[in-house]
C-alpha cells in the first residue's frame, strides 16, 4: 500500500478474539465490504450468515447512493427487514440497538432525500465554563461574498431541479423528500439555500485511562447543502457555529442557554435573509437537518441516552426487550409530532426525572424554525454501519 499515511493497522489474531478491530470507521467499512474476496477461500462454506452479509451488502449499496430513486424504497423496506429478520432468527446475541435503526432508514430517506446528503461521515456558568459562538450570519456573508460560491449555489440548485423535473422519480436532495414539503422556510421562500448542521465529539488530551473525556469538547458546524458536490468536500465549504466543553452541555439548561444565540441568528436568516456583495438581491435560507451520531442526536433532541432499556429509537416506538422479535411478526407505531410534544410536557412535569416513552425533555432547538426532534435528526448511517453491524460479521 503506497499511502502509508492512511494505511490501516495490521488486523491480529488477538483482535478476533476480544472482539476489537482498530482502525477507522471508515476502514472497517472497506473490510466489511471485502470480505467476500479476502476469504473467498470459505466464504461457501458460510450458511446463514452468508445470508445475512449479502442482505446488509445491498442494504448499504441503496444507503450510499448519491442518487436515490422513489421506486427503490418499497424494495429497500423489504431489504431492511429481512435482514433485522434474519439477525433476530440465526444471531439474536448481536441484536443490537443499531440493528433496528437499519430498519428506520425508509422513513429517513424518504423524508429528507439521500442519505448520503446528511451521513456523519465528514463531517460560561457560575464555574467558570464558558462556550464559544461563531455568528453563523457573519461566517455565511464571508462565505457568499467569494467570487463564484454564489454562482456554484444557483447552477447546482437549478441543475437538481431540473433533473427532478424529468425523471420525478430520482432524489438527490432533502428538496426531493417529504420534509421538505412541511419546511415553513421554503414554504415562504422555494429558492432558499439550505443550512445543515454537524455536531462532533473531540478529545483534546490523550485518551487513555478513566479520565479521557475530562477535556472533551463538542463543536457544531454548518454546511450550505446546495453547494456541490466537488465543493462540499473540501474543508473550507464547512463552517465552524460553536465550541463548547462536552460536561458543560450535559446539563439541560446550560445547552439551552448555549444554543440561544445560535437560534435567534438562524431565524433572523430564515425570516429576514442576507444581502451579500456578489448578488443582486435579498438571499432566504432555510435549516433542514442535523446531523451527528446517535448519543449527540438523542441530546439535541431531548430523547433518553440509554440504548439499552425503554424506547429507545428517536423514530419510533419499539420497546428494548422486543428487539428480537423479526420484523415480519411485529410493528412499531412511528413517532408523530403530536405524540412527541405531549411526551415532552409529562416529561417536564415529572422534572426529567425519568423517561416518558424514551422523551427525557425538551430540545435546546425546540424554537429554531424548521426544526423538531422527531423530523430534523436522522439516522446515524456511519457510526450504525462502521461501528455497530459491520464490526460484527469479522467476529462471525
Amino acid at each position: 500500500m503506497n499511502d502509508q499515511v492512511n494505511k490501516p493497522p495490521t488486523i491480529r489474531a488477538t483482535h478476533l478474539t476480544n472482539n476489537n478491530i482498530t482502525g477507522s470507521a471508515s476502514q472497517k467499512l472497506c473490510l466489511f465490504k471485502l470480505m467476500s474476496f479476502i476469504f473467498h477461500d470459505v466464504i461457501d462454506q458460510l450458511t446463514n450468515t452468508l445470508d445475512i452479509y449479502t442482505c446488509l451488502r445491498e442494504i448499504i449499496s441503496y444507503t450510499y447512493s448519491i442518487k436515490f430513486r422513489k421506486s427503490w424504497l418499497m424494495y429497500f423496506q423489504s431489504l431492511t427487514i429481512r435482514f433485522q429478520s434474519l439477525m433476530a432468527h440465526h444471531l439474536p446475541d448481536l441484536i443490537i440497538p443499531k440493528i433496528h435503526f437499519v430498519t428506520e432508514y425508509l422513513r429517513t430517506i424518504n423524508a429528507n432525500g439521500p442519505a448520503t446528503r446528511f451521513w456523519c461521515m465528514r463531517f460560561e456558568d457560575d464555574k467558570n465554563n464558558c462556550g464559544y459562538y461563531v455568528p453563523i450570519e457573519r461566517s455565511i456573508q464571508n462565505l457568499l461574498n467569494k467570487p463564484d460560491v454564489i454562482n456554484y449555489l444557483i447552477n447546482n440548485v437549478n441543475n437538481n431541479i431540473s433533473q427532478t423535473k424529468n425523471d420525478p422519480d430520482l432524489m438527490l436532495t432533502y428538496r426531493d423528500g417529504t420534509a421538505a414539503k412541511d419546511n415553513p422556510s421554503l414554504k415562504l421562500h422555494s429558492n432558499s439555500f439550505l443550512i445543515q448542521f454537524y455536531s462532533d465529539g473531540i478529545g483534546i488530551t490523550n485518551p487513555l485511562g478513566p479520565k479521557k473525556d475530562k477535556h472533551k469538547l463538542t463543536l457544531y458546524y454548518f454546511l450550505l447543502e446546495d453547494l456541490p458536490d466537488f465543493v462540499k468536500s473540501m474543508l473550507q465549504s464547512i463552517g465552524i457555529v460553536g465550541i463548547c466543553p462536552t460536561k458543560f452541555l450535559s446539563i439541560q439548561t446550560n445547552r439551552m442557554k448555549f444554543f440561544e444565540p445560535i437560534i435567534k441568528d438562524l431565524n433572523h436568516l430564515q425570516t429576514t435573509g442576507l444581502v451579500v456583495q456578489t448578488f443582486s438581491g435579498q438571499l432566504h435560507f432555510a435549516f433542514s437537518l442535523f446531523a451527528a451520531d446517535n448519543l449527540a442526536s438523542h441530546e439535541i433532541g431531548g430523547f433518553q441516552q440509554n440504548f439499552n432499556s425503554g424506547q429507545f429509537c428517536r423514530l419510533c416506538h419499539i420497546s428494548y426487550k422486543f428487539r428480537l422479535i423479526p420484523l415480519t411478526e411485529i410493528s412499531f407505531l412511528p413517532r408523530t409530532v403530536t405524540t412527541h410534544d405531549a411526551y415532552i410536557r409529562q416529561a417536564v412535569n415529572l422534572f426529567n426525572t425519568r423517561p416518558v416513552a424514551g422523551v427525557v425533555g425538551e430540545s435546546p432547538l425546540s424554537r429554531l424554525i424548521a426544526f423538531h426532534a422527531i423530523k430534523s435528526l436522522p439516522d446515524d448511517l456511519m457510526h450504525d454501519y462502521a461501528e455497530g453491524i459491520n464490526k460484527n460479521f469479522v467476529f462471525i
